[in-house]
């Protein structure tokens, strides 16, 4: 059952609409929440896995900063190649990688994991917007679009109330498990999304996206590692502009 709402554009019916708007919170959450959940578990991590300061920034901020490096390209890639596909690409590289590490103890494949969940993360949520604004029509969009905002804002609330929640009772690892069922259940409900949508034509500049994930992670190299290693040294600050 479908709803008319104009000579060009045929749109979901009212219940579907509401329910794919439901699946795409789901993901918010899953996506935004992991980066505010995961800073209430960092003293845990430090303590089971005995990381030091700068490893457990790694860990908070890897997947920082692959999600906002890769969130233009990501979108540009979902725009031509298709929206639903990109989301469950994206969610099920946010989900395997985090139920990733749940099985290990080494602390530099959990912050490798964390990256790759990071670029996970950059597919979901800009599909989740465009998905969105695609299946409802004009008179409903603003509505759905405060909603999508809301979750973005909320998710993080959520992650941490969660992430607080379950430490009472559970590890760290607690904190991923749930993630890693949130994204299961996303992945599932995703069959109601339409699947044919998207536009083609530009060029995706896959350039530009590497070269943004590498300021970003240039600049946080500085910052986490400027206090460990001196703000001077040679692998914070290239040695030809090195202060004299």
């Amino acid at each position: 059952m479908v709803q008319l709402h104009d000579t060009a554009k045929v749109y979901p019916n009212l219940l579907r609409r509401n329910l794919i708007l439901t699946v795409m919170s789901l993901a918010l959450v899953a996506v935004v929440g992991m980066m505010a959940s995961l800073m209430v578990a960092v003293p845990d991590i430090a303590t089971d896995l005995g990381a030091t300061e700068s490893q457990l920034l790694w860990i908070v901020n890897a997947y920082g900063i692959t999600f906002a490096g890769l969130l233009l390209m990501a979108g540009a890639l979902g725009d031509r190649y298709g929206r639903k596909a990109m989301l469950i690409a994206g969610l099920l590289l946010f989900g395997i990688s985090s139920a990733a590490v749940l099985a290990v103890d080494h602390i530099g494949v959990i912050i490798a994991m964390r990256a790759i969940a990071g670029v996970g993360a950059a597919a979901v949520m800009p599909m989740t917007l465009s998905i969105i604004t695609r299946v409802f029509p004009p008179e409903e969009r603003a509505r759905a679009v405060g909603v999508w905002s809301g979750v973005t804002v909320g998710g993080a609330l959520i992650g941490l109330l969660t992430a607080g929640g379950l430490l009472e009772a559970f590890s760290w690892r607690s904190v991923f498990v749930f993630n890693v069922a949130l994204t299961a259940i996303t992945v599932a409900a995703s069959v109601i999304i339409p699947g044919r949508d998207r536009d083609g034509g530009e060029q995706v500049d896959v350039g530009g996206g590497l070269l943004s994930v590498l300021a970003v992670a240039s600049a946080v190299f500085g910052m986490i590692e400027g206090s460990q290693q001196g703000w001077g040294s040679a692998r914070v600050v290239p040695r030809s502009y090195s202060p004299r």
